[in-house]
């Protein structure tokens, strides 16, 4: 881009790169200009090398899979990130490149910056999440986490520096209100639709694909402890006490379960339509 003066405004032009003659047909997602260089990525994994004042491709680094998504500089360091979670640290010139580090986040990553003095990185990746990176080493650190789609539940349990959240994308998360960050967390593949944190200290969840599905409440667990299919039309909210899990349904059916034993007690069709909420006589 230059500005013209005759016409007092930017115009873009363009320049043909010549490529060899055959086995390199790229298609380049983001890029960035060091020096006299044109660096590219691409969505085959890989970094490309334009000699600007040539206009001649000089090479391809591999850099990961699923396609390259952000590029970054900061001095003498090349930092790319890709599509598969994979954040490298380059160093080099033409068609010499050295890989100095390497990390592998969660997550494929959707965008990657240093800070201002260079000694972090800030990644975002798919799954909501931000993580800052010492440039040195790439050694990750969790900065923040978020629903990646419309929050359908928040409740709270017996104390109150927790809190349960769930969304449609089929996350539950166990937060911390002191930071805000996620002290542990699940994925299904089904929407969530309501969930509790128990009093034995499980989280409870109900799931579109009729589901209610225990998890594990330690820190970082993300486990599985055990799941009933209760519903035809999916679990739209659940509640539970010391002795009984209840649940209601998209089926118009409100159930009663065994707390310890999971076995079904008693069911109720009293409704023409999907549950939308339960209050437990204590």
């Amino acid at each position: 881009m230059s500005f013209d003066m005759r016409s007092m405004s930017y115009s873009l032009g363009s320049d043909a790169m010549q490529f060899p003659p055959s086995g390199l047909q790229r298609k380049h997602i983001c890029g960035l200009v060091v020096a006299d260089f044109l660096i590219t990525g691409t969505s085959a994994g890989d970094v490309c090398v334009f000699s600007l004042k040539t206009k001649v491709f000089r090479t391809a680094l591999p850099i990961c899979n699923n396609g390259v998504t952000g590029i970054a500089q900061y001095g003498d360091f090349l930092f790319v990130a890709g599509g598969d979670g994979r954040v490298k640290a380059v160093r080099g010139f033409d068609t010499h490149w050295d890989v100095l580090a390497e990390n592998v986040l969660e997550a494929g990553v959707t965008a990657l910056t240093p800070s201002a003095d260079g000694a972090e990185l800030i990644a975002g990746t798919r799954n909501g999440k931000m993580w800052r990176l010492l440039s040195s080493d790439l050694t990750a650190t969790l900065q923040s986490a978020s629903h990646t789609g419309e929050v359908t539940d928040i409740s709270f349990g017996a104390k109150s520096d927790v809190v349960c959240t769930t969304s449609d994308t089929g996350e539950v998360f166990l937060l911390d209100l002191s930071d805000y960050m996620p002290v542990t967390s699940a994925l299904a593949k089904s929407p969530v639709r309501s969930a509790v944190i128990a009093s034995n200290g499980e989280i409870l969840a109900g799931y579109d694909d009729g589901f209610l599905r225990a998890w594990s409440a330690e820190k970082g667990s993300s486990r599985l402890l055990w799941q009933v299919n209760c519903h035809r039309q999916g679990v739209t909210v659940v509640r539970e006490s010391s002795n009984f899990i209840v649940t209601g349904g998209g089926d118009s059916a409100v159930r009663f379960w065994q707390r310890s034993s999971r076995e079904l007690l008693s069911s109720f069709q009293n409704h023409r339509k999907p549950v939308a909420d339960l209050v437990l006589d204590e």
